[in-house]
């Protein structure tokens, strides 16, 4: 009963912080608003066709008699904002006395301090506001919003033995983040005499230092441009004939914003079937198709001819449309904002600004009615209400669109589809590459030919459950016939699958049209700049996603008759899920402080386990499981000579050949990587002794015991098989775990070591337990 009462207690304990990360959500949306109290129209027009946001910044030592000489330098560079440190000026200094025209004086801070003083201005007709300052420290923080996001700019000035700015900088980084900025930058006078303190202060605060040459004329760097781009995307130059100003040079930092016409104008083909003559359609295909060639023909001439009749009904039966694909700046954006826009560089008058931001209004609208229809209908699911609550809680460019400006290998960012498509494909290729074997595979037991699967019959009448629980809000494959077709003609359609099937699996031959696939790129986490941080979900043809379906279930039938997979493991098998392994994992932790003694828990992840499977040895694994005779011809088949191509707002990669690994998206990958990854469980166990228990969640294992040293047996164990099977574990993600009760004594963490590297004691009352934690290298 007291485990019992302790399950309940941290299931209630989940619900609340559940409650609190939706009050969390909202609490964000709602003082993001507030705080940042900019209203879309109160942005200048042309702001959106900006195509750079230019910086200069400049130590004037005196603004009165430099004012003119700093004018001519911003207009000549065009620069979008002006700072300007150690201006020496007071409360006796008028503000009109620092006017530059074409620009708005947006921040001022007099001196504090000998020789101090900053004064921002930006462009009158660009949306840059002040949103927070120092109250000792001569530092400001400024917003600029552009067409790729917001950006802001940390100004200040360091007087030499103050360590005011030092201060205020840690904590006013943290504020900013409320903004989603895709760039942060503090420029200005930092006073560090030699590069190393200056680098100290960079890494301190987690930025980069780009300016690498001297800034004053007599060699040092006092001069400041911190940023947390990765690189690439912001650059800097020093201008030394600008040393008239003061005896500091003139910097000048540019970030780009041009985004490529073919993102916002491209269109793809799409359908409208709220109008569509289904009966028509219906009979159409009954009457257009040939079942022989679909039951015994050549599957590749089947499958074109299937495509064949399905297109030529869609042009017949249901209304095309146009869609746009591009990536909008706000969400309500379209090709009629951007005409109205462009119009405005044509004729930049006053009505014809009121018309366009007349346009841009009533689309906004138009949305905000839609998402409230959303909201009140009560008619979302869990999954639509996050999604909704992330594009609203997201409202920059760069973080709202599905791919944002990403990072070529050279450090060139790119916003042009076509080349985020090539680089996010040429990376998903090179995650292919296998590591070395490092001895022999273990392929497991191997079954009795008797108990062994040869054979595949393919039912109509299971066809036709599958096509009628279709989800029509999922995407198509690369022949664009989504899977709403397929559902509205499953009745016609289903006894000609089902031949098709079966003639498949006679002859052994997949269709080549099948072995290709689109690719969405998946955003996972930290940078989204950069195309090591997404992962590749590939989006195939329909019959094949229906097929796939039939054989997978084929495949975990004999599994589980088998016991052909772990018993531990809970991804991708019927009434199995995290829920067990958290329940299993928990019963045997409070089972071991229960006898007051030490659970000790080792945690490994498999690095790209999908993208690098060895087919060869998958197809050893599968002979040795039982999976034989045709069904592992035709396996065989399935997995040779597959190729993909990258899919970005609707344009494409070229075709890439796929080496190794396994299909994420499909039906098939998950439980062939399952067969593939399922002999580690014996092998640790084999390694570490009976005492030994393993937890697996697709490609997440877990190892728990009661003595120390069998993790370590039981991690030896693991490594010879991932060695042979030329799997590489994920060092940045493997971690090491201690529980003990607070019923016995203190247990000495400190000496519980792993791969050399000590444990960290943390005592976590709340829950009555010793825990001491690692991450490993």
């Amino acid at each position: 009963f007291g485990v019992l009462f302790l399950q309940f207690g941290v299931l209630f304990l989940q619900f609340g912080v559940l409650f609190l990360q939706f009050g969390v959500l909202f609490l964000g949306i709602g003082a993001k608003a507030a705080i940042t109290g900019l209203d879309y129209n109160d942005v200048p027009a042309h702001v959106l066709y900006e195509d750079k946001l230019c910086i200069i910044q400049a130590n004037v030592c005196g603004i009165r008699q430099r004012l003119p000489l700093l004018q001519g330098r911003a207009q000549s560079a065009d620069a979008s904002v002006i700072v300007a440190c150690e201006t020496k000026i007071d409360g006796t200094v008028e503000a009109g006395s620092l006017a530059i025209k074409g620009y708005t004086l947006i921040s001022r801070k007099d001196r504090s301090a000998h020789g101090g003083g900053i004064l921002v201005w930006a462009k009158t007709s660009l949306n840059a506001t002040e949103i927070d300052t120092a109250d000792v420290a001569e530092a400001s923080w400024i917003l600029v919003a552009t067409v790729m996001g917001n950006v802001c700019i940390c100004c200040c000035y360091r007087p030499p033995g103050s360590t005011a700015v030092d201060a205020y900088l840690p904590r006013s980084l943290g504020k900013v983040t409320i903004f989603d900025p895709i760039v942060t930058l503090l420029v200005g006078d930092f006073n560090r005499h030699d590069l190393d303190s200056l680098y100290t202060s960079t890494r301190s605060l987690g930025l980069k230092q780009l300016i690498r040459e001297p800034t004053h004329v007599r060699g040092g760097v006092l001069d400041m441009v911190f940023t947390n781009s990765d690189g690439g995307c912001v650059m800097t130059s020093v201008d030394p004939i600008e040393a008239r100003i003061s005896d500091h040079v003139c910097i000048t930092t540019t970030i780009p914003l041009l985004l490529s016409t073919n993102s916002s104008k491209a269109t793809r083909r799409g359908w409208d079937f709220r109008h569509a003559d289904w009966k028509g359609f219906r009979a159409y295909v009954h009457r257009k198709l040939r079942r022989r060639l679909l039951s015994g023909g050549c599957p590749d001439r089947a499958v074109s001819h299937l495509e064949s009749v399905l297109h030529s009904g869609m042009e017949i039966f249901i209304k095309a449309v146009d869609i746009p694909t591009g990536c909008n700046s706000v969400p309500w954006w379209d090709n009629a904002c951007t005409d109205a826009v462009a119009s405005l560089v044509r004729d930049p008058t006053a009505d014809s600004r009121r018309v366009a931001l007349g346009l841009i209004e009533a689309k906004r609208h138009e949305y905000c009615d839609m998402v409230r229809e959303k909201l009140t209908e009560g008619r979302l699911s869990c999954k639509q209400f996050h999604r909704l609550a992330k594009e609203l809680s997201l409202s920059t460019k760069a973080k709202s669109c599905s791919i944002p400006p990403l990072e070529l290998a050279d450090g060139v960012l790119t916003t042009d589809d076509s080349a985020k498509a090539e680089a996010l494909a040429q990376h998903f290729q090179s995650k292919m590459v296998l590591p070395d074997s490092d001895g022999p595979f273990d392929a497991g037991p191997r079954v009795l030919d008797s108990a062994s699967t040869t054979s595949l019959l393919v039912d109509p009448c299971d066809v036709m459950s599958i096509l009628k629980r279709l989800n029509v809000s999922k995407a198509a494959g690369p022949s664009c016939i989504g899977p709403r077709v397929f559902r509205e003609l499953a009745s016609v359609l289903a006894p000609p699958l089902a031949s098709l099937y079966n003639n498949i699996f006679r002859r052994c031959q997949w269709p080549r049209s099948w072995k290709i696939s689109n690719i969405c790129p998946i955003y996972k986490r930290k940078s989204r700049r950069d195309v090591r941080n997404y992962r590749p979900i590939a989006l195939l043809e329909i019959p094949s996603r229906i097929f796939e379906r039939i054989f997978s279930q084929k495949l975990v039938t004999h599994a589980l008759k088998n016991n052909v997979i772990a018993p531990d493991q809970a991804a991708f098998l019927p009434g199995r899920g995290t829920g067990d392994v958290m329940w299993e994992f928990v019963s045997d932790a409070i089972s071991a402080m229960n006898s007051r003694q030490t659970w000790h828990v080792l945690q490994t992840d498999i690095a790209g386990a999908f993208d690098r499977v060895d087919r060869a040895l998958l197809l050893r694994r599968l002979e040795n499981a039982g999976i034989r005779g045709r069904l592992c011809n035709l396996l065989q088949n399935y997995l040779s000579d597959r190729k993909f191509k990258v899919v970005c707002a609707g344009t494409c990669s070229t075709l890439y050949h796929e080496s190794a690994g396994v299909c994420q998206g499909s039906c098939l990958g998950p439980i062939l990587w399952l067969y593939y990854f399922s002999p580690i469980h014996s092998a640790a166990t084999r390694a570490a002794g009976p005492g030994l228990t393993t937890y697996t969640f697709a490609d997440d294992h877990t190892q728990g015991s009661r003595v120390r040293a069998q993790l370590d047996q039981g991690e030896v164990g693991a490594l010879v098989f991932t060695g042979g099977a030329r799997i590489t574990m994920e060092s940045s993600k493997k971690s090491m775990v201690c529980l003990a009760s607070f019923m016995q004594a203190r247990p000495n963490f400190a000496g519980l070591t792993l791969a050399r590297t000590a444990l960290l004691n943390l005592p976590a009352a709340r829950y009555r337990l010793w825990v001491g934690a690692a991450t490993l290298a």
